[in-house]
C-alpha cells in the first residue's frame, strides 16, 4: 500500500483592520494609569487594550483573529489587569504607564470573530514644569 506523507500546511491568521473616524479621540486623559469600570450581567468580559496608528485622518486598529483558535492583535495590544470587584462590576487597569498616544479598549464578543466594541482615548503627555520669572 502507498505510504501516506503529511505535510505541514502554514497557519495564516485572519486579520482584520478597523479604522475610526478622526486623528484624536474626543476622551483626553492626563494620567498614564487610568483605571476603567465595566459593568455587565454575562460573565467576565473579554477586553483588550490596543494602542492605534495613525492613519492619515483616521486611527487604525489591527486586529487578528483565528489565530490557534484565539483572537489576538498585534504587538500594539498592552496586557490588561482585569479584577471583579462586585458580582458583575470589574475594575481594568494596564499592567504598564501608557505613554501618550491614542487608545481603545475593545470588548470581544462571544462566538463571534470580528464583532467588538471599542471605547477610545487618548493619554496626553506630562505637563512640561515651566518655571515662570516675575520681574
Amino acid at each position: 500500500s502507498p505510504a501516506k506523507v503529511v505535510v505541514p500546511v502554514p497557519v495564516i491568521p485572519t486579520s482584520y483592520t478597523i479604522y475610526l473616524n478622526g486623528k484624536h479621540a474626543a476622551l483626553r486623559i492626563p494620567d498614564p494609569e487610568p483605571i476603567f469600570f465595566y459593568r455587565t450581567s454575562s460573565g467576565t468580559p473579554q477586553m483588550r487594550l490596543i494602542r492605534t496608528k495613525k492613519k492619515g485622518n483616521k486611527r487604525e486598529i489591527e486586529f487578528l483573529s483565528s489565530y490557534f483558535g484565539e483572537k489576538k492583535t498585534d504587538a500594539n495590544e498592552i496586557p490588561l489587569n482585569l479584577q471583579q470587584i462586585h458580582p458583575d462590576t470589574y475594575r481594568l487597569m494596564a499592567a504598564q504607564d501608557l505613554t501618550p498616544g491614542e487608545y481603545v479598549l475593545a470588548q470581544l464578543l462571544p462566538d463571534r470573530t470580528i464583532d467588538l466594541y471599542v471605547w477610545d482615548f487618548a493619554i496626553e503627555p506630562a505637563p512640561k514644569n515651566a518655571s515662570v520669572v516675575q520681574k
